[in-house]
């Protein structure tokens, strides 16, 4: 990242919106250098704005980081999932933790969209297309039988280590979106370098 841009993602960051004459004063530079960096980052999609009503003259814009630009920051969510498995495991009865990993593929369905109808090809790609805008580097593979989501990113490989229940979570969280049969055929988990999904319609078993 350019250090002139990285200071106004780090302004933005810290003051949660700014104009452009607020990052001219702040940054020592002249509007219009502030605004084609602005450009470029709103290009990339890491900044967005809304006109402040009321001014007078030319309208002002209110910058602030959308959330590609928050993704940017480190946020410490997968050393805190580990840390609370890690402790489920140390004080829980025997089975609980599987139960609390369970119980988390509901909530995790959730966000999913809907796909639970039409054909075999529509509600995988529907999913697939769902993780790729999550960030997710998903390729889809079909035939006439079989749906095969190939995932290149596991957001929740340091947690899985710890409880391998939590790839099967995954499984359940895709089986309740589409409404189909799904099943772990590969996984980084066991030292693959991708994990595998195999979607099947339940009337094809």
């Amino acid at each position: 990242m350019q250090s002139t841009r990285q200071a106004i993602l780090d302004y933005l960051r810290m003051h949660r919106e700014a104009t452009v004459r607020d990052l001219s004063r702040e940054l020592s530079l002249t509007t219009t250098g502030i605004r084609q960096h602005l450009s470029i980052l709103e290009q990339d999609g890491l900044v967005a704005y809304r006109d402040l009503k009321g001014r007078v003259g030319r309208p002002a814009l209110a910058y602030r980081l959308t959330d590609a630009g928050e993704a940017l920051y480190p946020k410490a969510y997968d050393r805190l999932a580990v840390a609370l498995l890690e402790a489920a495991g140390e004080v829980c009865p025997d089975g609980l933790q599987e139960k609390l990993v369970v119980a988390a593929a509901g909530r995790l369905a959730t966000p999913l969209p809907d796909a639970s109808a039409g054909s075999l090809h529509a509600r995988a790609e529907l999913v697939a297309n769902f993780l790729r805008a999550d960030g997710n580097v998903v390729e889809m593979e079909d035939s006439a039988r079989e749906a095969r989501l190939v995932q290149y990113t596991c957001p929740y490989l340091d947690a899985a280590r710890v409880a391998p229940t939590v790839c099967e979570m995954d499984v359940q969280s895709l089986q309740r979106a589409t409404g189909c049969d799904v099943e772990l055929t590969e996984s980084r988990l066991h030292g693959d370098d991708r994990c595998v999904f195999r979607v099947t319609l339940p009337s094809a078993n």
